[in-house]
């Protein structure tokens, strides 16, 4: 039986919670945002990043941080117990910035995440719901092939979805909010691709 999306409601416990918060409130160094734009791999192709889906990211979270451990015995509980390591980082998303871009729809760009990754994943961290504000999925055919989504999972706060990383998908924006804020992680495929694993330069594409 093939499983292409998991949803978990009411991921995090109400005390990770507050450590999440607490980490983003204090950690500077690490966890300041910068502007950058997805898809990762387009970064270096692109003259501004208005060309792609303009966000901001903090860096990856280190894996001595709090909420980096918290999450990484989560999914080995819940999703993966072979997991051995993970990228996560925070993703901010604003709509005066999508307006000005390739993006204005509030869609942004089709793409996978398999390079390096076996599943990927997003934990939505907006208060209340938009089922807009969410991701949509391509899981029936190959790149060129299918022309619309066939899920698309709504925005809501501590909801955790996770899916294969060659899966097509499409980050959405409801353009009746001013922001959008995920986490953002992706489980490595084995210990090879941990080997080869680049560190994001979330200042390719300013």
């Amino acid at each position: 039986m093939k499983r292409p999306i998991d949803i978990i409601d009411d991921f995090y416990t109400k005390k990770e919670l507050q450590v999440l918060e607490r980490e983003l409130n204090i950690d500077r160094n690490q966890l300041d945002f910068a502007p950058t734009c997805q898809p990762f791999s387009l970064r270096k192709n692109l003259s501004s990043r208005f060309q792609a889906y303009p966000c901001h990211e903090t860096y990856e979270v280190n894996e001595k941080n709090d909420i980096y451990i918290n999450l990484f015995n989560k999914l080995k509980e819940h999703v993966k117990p072979d997991i051995k390591k993970i990228r996560t980082f925070f993703r901010k998303i604003y709509r005066d910035e999508l307006e000005k871009s390739v993006c204005y729809t509030g869609k942004g760009l089709i793409h996978n995440d398999a390079e390096e990754f076996q599943l990927a994943g997003v934990i939505y961290l907006d208060d209340g719901y938009s089922f807009n504000a969410g991701t949509n999925l391509f899981t029936t055919s190959k790149y060129g092939e299918q022309f619309e989504h066939d899920i698309q999972v709504g925005s809501v706060f501590n909801r955790c979805i996770v899916y294969p990383a060659d899966i097509l998908h499409q980050p959405s924006f409801d353009m009746n909010l001013k922001s959008r804020f995920i986490q953002t992680f992706f489980i490595f495929k084995d210990e090879e691709s941990e080997n080869k694993d680049k560190k994001y330069d979330i200042n390719n594409c300013i």
